[in-house]
């Protein structure tokens, strides 16, 4: 054999060795989640208090912070959430869209009940917006289910909201009409949940409802 096919030969082993036959940390770290560690189908990783987090049969309550262990796939791209939760007096729930893997640097929507009403709050680095107007239809003692399009795609990420438990339809508030657009951009791939005297029983993820 000459130099030049042994040679090839090598090319070819490192190239495999690298490419294909190599660990995939991504994919070490999802097989390494327990699995009942997941909410409708959703791997996660805990990231804070994991004391203080009570998983039973796909539901999560108490206080803490998770994030999903598939990601989004980039920044700019637009999904839509579906959250079905319940919140103790003054609890709070908060979903991290477009973060980095510590739930830093994204947008922030942030539920928090005082008696039966809701108060809603986007928040995007130090920019903070209240939304609570909006969701005065809303009875916070009871259990809810609000879908979230986030379209971080966009120049300024446009947010539309819906009250799922009367219609898939039933829109809530549009950041691109009902208010002067949304506080800012997430600025990473990442998605997850911080929660504080609350209980969520189901979170979707999927394309974004309204495409627009």
């Amino acid at each position: 054999m000459n130099a030049r096919a042994n040679g090839c030969q090598i090319l070819i082993l490192v190239l495999v060795t690298a490419c294909g036959g190599g660990p995939n940390p991504d994919k070490d770290s999802q097989r390494s989640i327990p699995s009942f560690q997941n909410i409708s189908g959703e791997k996660f990783t805990i990231l804070a208090s994991k004391e203080s987090l009570s998983m039973d049969h796909g539901t999560i309550s108490g206080a803490g912070s998770l994030r999903f262990s598939e990601d989004l796939g980039g920044v700019d791209t637009g999904f839509n959430y579906v959250l079905t939760f319940s919140l103790e007096d003054s609890g709070e729930l908060t979903l991290v869209s477009h973060s980095n893997a510590s739930l830093e640097h994204g947008l922030e929507f942030i539920f928090k009940r005082v008696g039966t009403k809701l108060m809603v709050h986007a928040k995007a680095g130090s920019i903070t917006d209240d939304w609570s107007s909006f969701f005065t239809s809303f009875d916070a003692s009871q259990i809810m289910k609000i879908a979230i399009d986030v379209h971080n795609n966009e120049s300024v990420t446009h947010v539309i909201f819906w009250n799922d438990l009367i219609s898939t339809n039933a829109q809530v508030l549009d950041s691109g009409s009902d208010v002067n657009g949304s506080p800012g951009k997430g600025y990473g791939q990442n998605w997850g949940l911080k929660l504080k005297s609350s209980t969520i029983t189901s979170v979707t993820r999927g394309g974004p409802r309204n495409e627009h």
